[in-house]
């Protein structure tokens, strides 16, 4: 997708809606992973991209950090609140009971405030890209860049 914008905020009119979501995770040897859900929906249109997202906690803990320090401790407070205005804190080292709900509230509260306007486009760069986001490319006659080249890799293997 190519956006190009006139004016500072334009983005904001045309970032897809988010959510992310922690329902279940799954021991794999000795660590556990976390199933991150997640969805794109893009304005304008009923275009959807889901797609799951293993993490371990400790690349989670990376990524929390290295969003704390991009955002600075004031905005990273404005970001985390649920919607009742509560902060919502990041899951506890260790894995401990509770962990898979703190993570979702965590989550979903950076998924209202992508869809709030509440992060700069960086911010929402560095998530989709922390979740491995598929992309979105779309060409000129509306089909997604994975359909075209399908269909041009049909073609070779019939002429």
């Amino acid at each position: 997708m190519n956006w190009r914008l006139s004016k500072p905020r334009d983005w904001a009119n045309l970032m897809p809606a988010v959510s992310f979501s922690v329902k279940k995770h799954e021991e794999a040897g000795a660590h556990t992973w976390y199933a991150i859900e997640s969805e794109l929906v893009m304005p304008h249109s009923q275009q959807k991209l889901a797609w799951q997202a293993p993490r371990r906690l400790a690349h989670l803990r990376d990524f929390h950090d290295h969003l704390k320090a991009v955002l600075g401790k004031e905005n990273y407070d404005n970001v985390f609140l649920d919607r009742a205005g509560c902060r919502v804190h990041f899951a506890n080292r260790g894995g401990v009971p509770g962990t898979t709900a703190r993570l979702d509230s965590w989550l979903s509260a950076l998924a209202v405030a992508i869809n709030y306007h509440r992060t700069s486009p960086t911010v929402v760069a560095l998530v989709l890209h922390f979740l491995r986001a598929p992309s979105l490319s779309v060409d000129a006659e509306g089909q997604k860049e994975e359909e075209v080249m399908a269909l041009n890799e049909q073609k070779l293997v019939l002429h």
